[in-house]
């Protein structure tokens, strides 16, 4: 099963296709929307990724003509839920070109469409977002009177380096740490930092120094959890280990993810996606767990692998990008 980053960025590769034989005049304008739009179709329908599907037409191309847009002053930013329902799906992109909203805005009311200059930053979190994968707080707040915390908890691209709540909450969990890694194994205080950085102490757990983790309270651990030294749990979203999992050293379980355009990554952006391990799995040393990526019961999970898509249960698995070699007898 393929996570949804690879679904989105699959799609991407058709879109950009698309738009490039558009621009080679091998298709119109409509056609190539109309491709766009079943690419944005199939990704909501496999759990892909919206933004990563259209990150190609982001910052430079008009979501109307789709022609580029060279200066950064010509374009306008659009609201996706504010714009006329009669065009919605005629416009594919977060921004169009100014001819395009002038020529719109004689038909349709595009004003509440339009997003001023001091909040673009934000317009790439809502413009795809989908009511039913929405938390209650979107729907009573709006995506625009949301904190970036309950962006980042809802799912939602959020400004992880420069919201001050955030970067409070992860220097607290940051000292705690450091407190830990600090300490004596021996040290009974260290069970009461855990139970800190944590919010609960888990059932029979074991954890070595050093350990790092973000957050803290988003870690999920089950009862009998061992982990190894030099872990770290990049938290920002939920991760979730099942009972008797046992976690070798130097392993990284990565809920965050960065756009890559590098325009909206230098704005801070983020996405958060949960992590989720089933029961009695085995990690070997150096394993990477990527953002949004599920592991069924039972499974080992070899040395230096990079676990990028969902795994079943009770698999044997390795590789960069890891894949399942063999499924083991239980």
């Amino acid at each position: 099963m393929m996570s949804n980053h690879v679904i989105g960025y699959g799609m991407n590769e058709v879109v950009e296709t698309a738009v490039t034989m558009f621009e080679k005049s091998e298709i119109s304008v409509n056609a190539c929307k109309k491709i766009i739009n079943a690419c944005l179709d199939g990704s909501c329908r496999y759990d892909g990724n919206k933004y990563e599907t259209i990150e190609y037409l982001y910052e430079d191309h008009c979501g109307n003509c789709l022609k580029k847009i060279e200066k950064k002053e010509d374009q306008v930013a659009l609201g996706r839920w504010e714009i006329p329902s009669e065009i919605r799906d005629a416009i594919v992109a977060p921004q169009i070109c100014k001819e395009c909203y002038n020529k719109l805005s004689q038909k349709y009311d595009m004003e509440k469409a339009f997003v001023p200059d001091d909040e673009k930053h934000v317009v790439n979190f809502i413009f795809f977002v989908e009511v039913f994968y929405l938390k209650d707080i979107i729907v009573e707040k709006g995506v625009l009177n949301m904190t970036e915390k309950e962006k980042m908890e809802a799912g939602l691209w959020y400004d992880a380096n420069n919201d001050q709540e955030l970067i409070d909450q992860r220097l607290v969990c940051q000292d705690l740490c450091f407190e830990l890694n600090q300490l004596k194994p021996s040290d009974e205080k260290r069970n009461e930092i855990i139970e800190k950085i944590l919010g609960y102490f888990p059932e029979d757990l074991v954890l070595l120094s050093p350990f790092t983790a973000d957050y803290g309270k988003n870690i999920k651990l089950g009862k009998n959890v061992f982990v190894n030294i030099n872990n770290y749990f990049m938290d920002g979203a939920s991760i979730e280990i099942g009972d008797h999992v046992f976690i070798g050293p130097s392993c990284g379980f990565y809920t965050a993810n960065h756009p890559l355009n590098y325009t909206r990554r230098n704005q801070g952006l983020e996405k958060a996606l949960p992590i989720k391990v089933g029961n009695n799995c085995w990690f070997g040393a150096n394993v990477s767990v990527m953002p949004g990526v599920t592991i069924g019961a039972g499974c080992v999970i070899a040395a230096g692998a990079v676990v990028t898509k969902n795994m079943p249960d009770n698999s044997l698995i390795s590789g960069v990008p890891a894949k399942v070699i063999k499924t083991i007898e239980q």
